[in-house]
């Protein structure tokens, strides 16, 4: 399967999963909703009557469900937000086998749009007249925008914010190319510690944690705060292949 098959697969699921907790939600709510129907409107609880057990129960259970439509909106969310990074444009996932080509292609593109600011800047200053300047529209578009909003007609086409903003991108990026290298040696493998299968998939860029049975409340928490996500679709706990992950995994599962 090609990454661009892999991403639609992912697509689609992320959308059913978003619509599948968006509707359970609303329902959700709306049970909790009906529950207290039977209440008349500005019924209090009537301590010491008979009816005083089952109207906390009643609020107890309304209460309930209407905190589980919250935790369910908020799985919509997190699925929707999935989505939108799969349709984002720009975005390029380390799961892309081309990704550092991508991201090196960028980085050039950052570079050279960080030595155009600084020329024009230099430029502007000897000439004060951007129509002397030889640029993009796009560039001048936004070196007017830049001047509008810091100090007028003398101000610097791009301030020193810019430069800085794009040296802050431009060394993320080489990070992330040297991070995504170093994976690259990273060898397939597969081990297990009390009964704990850890599998290093680098077709799927993750490690893998598979349980025998469901683990503890105690243990999901310390997955969770780890990075680690349950995925329905491998049926397994899984992160990103990092060093840390790697190690993280076998303490987990190394008790």
């Amino acid at each position: 399967m090609t990454f661009e098959e892999k991403q639609m697969a992912k697509l689609e699921r992320f959308q059913e999963l978003a619509s599948k907790n968006k509707r359970a939600s609303v329902s959700t709510w709306e049970a909790s909703h009906n529950m207290l129907s039977a209440i008349p409107t500005g019924q209090p609880i009537l301590v010491g009557h008979h009816s005083e057990k089952a109207h906390r129960r009643l609020l107890d259970r309304s209460w309930n469900m209407l905190g589980k439509s919250v935790e369910l909106r908020e799985k919509a969310e997190y699925y929707e937000n999935k989505v939108q990074n799969i349709l984002n444009p720009r975005a390029i996932s380390s799961d892309d086998e081309n990704a550092i080509t991508k991201l090196e292609a960028k980085k050039l593109s950052l570079e050279h749009q960080k030595e155009e600011y600084k020329r024009i800047n230099k430029e502007f200053k000897k000439t004060k007249d951007l129509t002397k300047i030889e640029m993009s529209e796009d560039l001048m578009k936004e070196a007017l925008s830049n001047m509008k909003v810091w100090g007028g007609v003398y101000a610097n086409p791009f301030p020193s914010y810019c430069l800085t903003n794009l040296g802050g991108n431009i060394r993320r990026i080489t990070e992330r190319i040297e991070h995504l290298k170093k994976l690259g040696k990273v060898e397939e493998s597969e081990e297990v510690i009390n009964g704990i299968t850890i599998k290093i998939d680098k077709e799927d860029n993750r490690v893998k944690m598979l349980f025998q049975g469901k683990p503890s409340e105690e243990v999901r928490t310390i997955l969770k705060s780890n990075g680690f996500r349950w995925s329905p679709f491998n049926m397994a706990w899984q992160r990103q292949i990092s060093d840390y992950a790697i190690r993280i995994a076998k303490e987990i599962a190394g008790g």
